[in-house]
Formats: structure tokens, C-alpha cells, sequence
């Protein structure tokens, strides 16, 4: 897709029939572009590799309580990692730790006190979700929003 304003041109990693965007993340990327992307897209989601990083990984099982009945942990970062710093935007956020250590939606991090929410979700289900057209995710948004 050509972004009419600026001529730029957008390829996305998936676009569903229902026209929701997923985002697949596993290098750095610039928050500049981050932002450009979200605003370009709009309805969309970024799905972000956790496993790139083994310290991320094992900080993030470390640091979260255990999920309650909904799925829905809290968590501290104590990391000089900036993984979700980064990824604080009002997008729907989800982190792929891996098989061992699961697939997190970020519901809210607050980057001052480095303390967030993140909800376990079944992958089958997420896959399922973003490809149906009957959800865009953006109900609860992103860690940033709210």
C-alpha cells in the first residue's frame, strides 16, 4: 500500500480479508517507524519475537506473578533491557516468549515504575481471532493506553 501524503510505500507482513494488519517484529526497530506504521495502518497489531533475547525471556517468567483465573498476570521488569519501553505504544502489543514461556498480550506497562498486566493467550485462539474479521484487538489497545 502508497501512503497518499508522503508517496511511502507499505508492505505488512499479513493483512487479514477483514483488513487488520499484523505486525511480526523480531529485530530492533526504530520508534519512529513504529509510529509510522501504527498511524499508516491504524488497524493493527504487532506480534513481537520475546525469544530473541534469552534474558528478556527469563526475566519476564521472573518477574510476573502467576496468571490468575483470566489469564492475567502482573509483572515487574527489573531488566536494562528496553523490550517494553519499546514496545509502550497504544497498539495492541503481543510477546511470543517462546513455547516454555508463552504468549503474552500486554495489557499496560507503566515505563516510571517498570510494572505491567500481560494476558496469556492460546495461540490457536489468537490466530483464529485475527483471521475471523470479528476483532481488531483494540478494546483494551495497547500498554500505553488507559
Amino acid at each position: 500500500m502508497r501512503d497518499a501524503s508522503s508517496q511511502e510505500l507499505h508492505i505488512a507482513d499479513v493483512q487479514t480479508h477483514a483488513g487488520l494488519v499484523l505486525e511480526f517484529q523480531h529485530s530492533s526497530i526504530d520508534t519512529v517507524e513504529v509510529n509510522a506504521r501504527c498511524r499508516f495502518y491504524q488497524k493493527m497489531v504487532w506480534v513481537i519475537d520475546g525469544c530473541k533475547n534469552d534474558a528478556d525471556r527469563y526475566n519476564f517468567t521472573n518477574g510476573r506473578g502467576r496468571p490468575n483465573q483470566h489469564g492475567i498476570a502482573q509483572f515487574q521488569w527489573f531488566s536494562r533491557s528496553k523490550l517494553f519501553e519499546r514496545w509502550h505504544i497504544t497498539t495492541p502489543v503481543f510477546i511470543d516468549f517462546g513455547q516454555d514461556h508463552g504468549f503474552w498480550r500486554i495489557l499496560r506497562y507503566d515505563p516510571k515504575t517498570k510494572i505491567g498486566r500481560a494476558g496469556l493467550v492460546d495461540r490457536a485462539s489468537f490466530i483464529e481471532l485475527a483471521s475471523s474479521g470479528t476483532t481488531d484487538f483494540s478494546s483494551v489497545g495497547g500498554p500505553a493506553s488507559g
